[in-house]
């Protein structure tokens, strides 16, 4: 299964049309959308810049940055979150890199999304709400599936597509306890569903 070019167009649109005060659980955490944070683009998340492939296997993570984390940024970090739409450094993304090695894949090839389209403050330390997931898997995230079933990795990615009725095949979030064992229990997730 993949994801046509139109489907993909409609959920930029869905994300785009996702006001934090259509989910009050959003509002009263003080979320903020991509757009409001000044992270809109043609994309639904901005992972996307590099990962983005509409036939490829889809990796689902809890969220992307919070919007005070993106405040804080270098202006040298600022510019590579601006072309690559994350930071390679950081341990969850050199993990799965690491796991994407393995399976004998790249970036390009794969789809990267979030359960959580909103950015809540900061990402240590938030707590995302069962509502807050539902409102952008129902308005978001289900158009950009295409019929593929998302790796979903975290106990928070994964127990938002249970709350959905999402099937997925699950593995640990490659920040923790990050590590070879931890790539290579990523890439035999990706496998699965390759």
């Amino acid at each position: 299964m993949a994801l046509t070019e139109a489907q993909y167009r409609r959920a930029i649109q869905a994300r785009r049309a996702l006001a934090v005060e259509d989910c009050s659980a959003a509002a009263s955490g003080h979320m903020r959308t991509l757009s409001e944070a000044g992270w809109d683009g043609n994309y639904v998340v901005p992972n996307q810049r590099v990962s983005r492939s509409l036939s490829g296997p889809v990796i689902l993570l809890n969220n992307w940055f919070g919007w005070q984390e993106l405040d804080l940024l270098s202006p040298a970090r600022m510019t590579i979150v601006r072309k690559l739409g994350y930071l390679p450094d950081i341990p969850t993304n050199r993990w799965l890199d690491r796991a994407l090695e393995i399976v004998g894949t790249t970036r390009q090839e794969i789809y990267i999304t979030q359960v959580c389209v909103f950015l809540p403050p900061t990402t240590m330390g938030s707590s995302i709400v069962s509502e807050v997931y539902r409102t952008s898997i129902d308005r978001v995230l289900r158009h950009e599936l295409g019929g593929r079933t998302p790796v979903a990795l975290g106990g928070a990615a994964q127990k938002a597509c249970r709350l959905s009725g999402i099937d997925y095949v699950g593995a640990q979030h490659p920040s923790y306890q990050g590590g070879e064992r931890r790539a290579r229990e990523i890439a035999t997730a990706i496998e699965r569903v390759i």
